[in-house]
């Protein structure tokens, strides 16, 4: 919804980072430097080593920064990832990212692994559009580092929220014009320019376009402005020229919430556990925008705790960003559920996330593009009257700060054409995703009616991230193979609803353990952990051996029975920490959401074993006195034993602690 769109739950799911590259180069040769503000491609090394089955070559296409005073030029990241057939097509595909401010490169781990069919007989390009991602210069706006510092410590109105960021806002604006960036020569057209300008540097006579969200818009522009050399166009969640953006974004968050509590409603297993989720969620909402949640969580850049208010319309933003994610929407019934019910980690994941999200790097790009193409087509009177309709989400509609930035960012403005139809015969793919919630299949279809070769298709229980589905990629692979004949319906047929998970075996505690070791990478936690194993290991290395020697020399039964009980107690914590890591690992490689909030359901039975655990160490205790007392084995061996006695207590402890036990 916003220019910082969080994308707080899906940062729960622990994906890989993202790759910020400078540059990719290709084989083609590259054009030699061009007069008068002409564009050329410069290869350059690559930054990072790609995996050893894959070619990736890196450059950058140096452009004008105004094609109408070509007195400065910009520096457009590009990466070229080679296909693996000795002998691919002669016409590659361009990724096109939305945003608008996402960096293309940042997508590098997604089209080398995700998607082998469409890099199958084909090169695959990446271009970093001006100011985002490794471009240079970079319209980042690191100003909104501390806004976004100074609302979570509070509660703010959406009137406070929006007038800390016009100031942040104006900071960067000042920043970037005394380095001399025209904020103004930051848009859609000035963009489909760039692309044109990339297929002639590298000489390429077609190629073929991909288009996500704000990237369609891009696509469009090309075929409106350059239709040239575009063999086929494939437009994932289209962003219209004919849209008006900000006065229908109320009424596509609001369908896309209905799309959820209606998917829910019709699948018998969810309404069931879930019944009324939409009155759920707003009980919900309420509650904590009258007594916001304060609460400590860790900000993954310094690692420090900070101080995190969670209000109603933070719960309304993370689930309205979830709903981009078709792998994540499953998830949201339950996660309703589970924050209506206090659980202590959602709302903690909830805030790590909220501490992870944007660092001002797609703010600068995102006010000249939509302060230029899409605010001056929209009424400010009309956006408030629409957000009104929908009480659940007026606050936060009216949070977005982008039409009060757009007074003063000084982007100018566009003409008529950028608000008129595309019209184009160029065979087009439109893929749309059910649950949408920014990008409804409206505005797919909007897009499509006045592209006289389009096949479109809506994809069921998909979202923003339709065309990147396996369903999405296969359409795509069989289109650009042959954009004269319509792919095969088959994958989208077979499509059904979300698959919504109701059960799981909630703790608290494996979010909290998942999220330190893994995303934070926080092992010194992990050292008591793994002291009390070594502890229990060494007693399962020596003791057996020690035990049949003491059978032999007919040693006391309480120093035989001590030495057994406390292998089997041994036996029982490792067999627990074992098992528990292969769930999360397991887990979070199938289902990483549900590490959100426990694990599957069958992983419940294992929970009991520290307590199981725990009420024999008991024992242990107990037959510490006769130990010490008659003197059993050596001074080390009982030492030892009380060790693995202590350390068996300290484990539950530490299970207590990290809440992967209930209290």
């Amino acid at each position: 919804m916003t220019p910082r769109a969080l994308r707080a739950w899906a940062a729960l799911a622990l994906l890989p980072a993202l790759l910020w590259l400078s540059a990719a180069a290709p084989r083609a040769a590259a054009a030699p430097p061009g007069q008068g503000g002409a564009a050329y491609f410069e290869t350059a090394a690559c930054p990072f080593d790609p995996p050893a089955n894959d070619t990736v070559d890196c450059g950058y296409l140096i452009v004008p920064e105004d094609r109408a005073n070509p007195v400065r030029s910009l520096r457009l990241a590009v990466a070229i990832l080679r296909s693996r057939n000795p002998n691919p097509q002669p016409d590659p595909l361009l990724y096109l990212s939305g945003g608008p401010g996402d960096s293309a490169l940042a997508a590098l781990d997604f089209w080398l692994h995700a998607a082998p069919d469409l890099r199958a007989d084909r090169d695959v390009i990446l271009l970093d559009q001006r100011g985002t991602g490794s471009s240079l210069p970079s319209l980042k706006c690191w100003e909104f580092q501390a806004v976004d510092a100074a609302l979570r410590a509070q509660a703010p109105t959406p009137q406070e929220s929006v007038s800390l960021e016009v100031q942040a806002a104006q900071q960067c604006r000042d920043r970037l014009t005394a380095d001399g960036v025209n904020l103004a020569a930051y848009n859609t057209a000035a963009t489909a320019a760039d692309v044109k300008d990339l297929r002639l540097a590298l000489g390429l006579p077609s190629w073929n376009l991909f288009g996500h969200s704000y990237g369609a818009r891009v696509a469009l522009t090309v075929m409106r402005d350059y239709p040239a050399g575009v063999r086929s166009v494939v437009l994932n969640a289209a962003l219209p020229l004919q849209a008006n953006w900000f006065e229908e974004a109320a009424a596509n968050a609001d369908r896309g919430f209905n799309q959820l509590f209606t998917g829910c409603a019709l699948d018998r297993a969810c309404a069931t556990a879930f019944p009324e989720l939409a009155r759920r969620l707003d009980e919900v909402v309420a509650r904590l925008d009258a007594a916001p949640l304060v609460l400590s969580a860790p900000d993954p850049a310094t690692r420090e705790t900070v101080v995190q208010w969670i209000t109603g319309q933070d719960l309304l933003r993370g689930g309205f960003d979830a709903l981009y994610d078709t792998e994540l929407i499953p998830y949201l019934p339950l996660a309703v559920a589970q924050i209506s019910a206090g659980n202590a980690a959602v709302v903690e994941g909830f805030a790590t996330a909220l501490n992870s999200g944007d660092d001002g790097a797609r703010e600068g790009v995102w006010f000249s593009v939509m302060c230029h193409d899409e605010a001056p087509f929209n009424d400010p009177a009309v956006v408030a009257a629409n957000a009104a309709r929908y009480p659940r989400l007026r606050d936060f509609v009216l949070s977005d700060s982008t039409l009060a930035v757009c007074a003063v960012w000084g982007a100018g403005q566009a003409g008529a054409l950028e608000t008129t139809p595309v019209r184009s015969d160029i065979p087009t793919l439109v893929i749309a995703g059910e649950y949408d919630p920014i990008h409804p299949p409206a505005w797919s279809q909007l897009a499509a009616s006045t592209l006289r070769n389009n096949v479109y298709f809506e994809l069921r229980g998909a979202s923003h991230d339709a065309g990147f589905t396996p369903c999405g990629q296969a359409l795509t692979a069989q289109f650009v193979s042959n954009p004269g004949v319509a792919p095969n319906a088959e994958c989208a047929r077979a499509l059904g609803g979300p698959a919504f998970v109701t059960q799981a075996t909630i703790n608290p505690g494996v979010y909290r353990l998942a999220s330190r070791l893994l995303l934070q990478g926080d092992y010194v936690r992990a050292v008591p952990f793994a002291v009390c194993a070594l502890l229990f290991a060494s007693a399962l290395l020596y003791w057996p051996i020690d035990m049949l020697r003491a059978l032999r020399k007919h040693a006391p039964r309480a120093a035989w029975a001590a030495r057994w009980l406390a292998a089997l107690v041994a036996t029982l914590h490792l067999a627990f920490l074992a098992l528990l890591l292969i769930f999360i690992i397991n887990t979070s490689t199938s289902q990483p959401y549900l590490l959100l909030f426990g694990l599957p359901p069958e992983a419940a039975p294992l929970f009991a074993v520290p307590w199981v655990a725990l009420a024999l160490s008991v024992g242990l205790a107990l037959l510490a006195w006769p130990v010490w007392r008659e003197g059993y084995w050596s001074p080390a061996g009982r030492v030892h034993y009380t060790l693995v006695t202590l350390a068996s207590f300290g484990f539950v402890w530490l299970l207590l602690d990290w809440g992967l036990l209930p209290s």
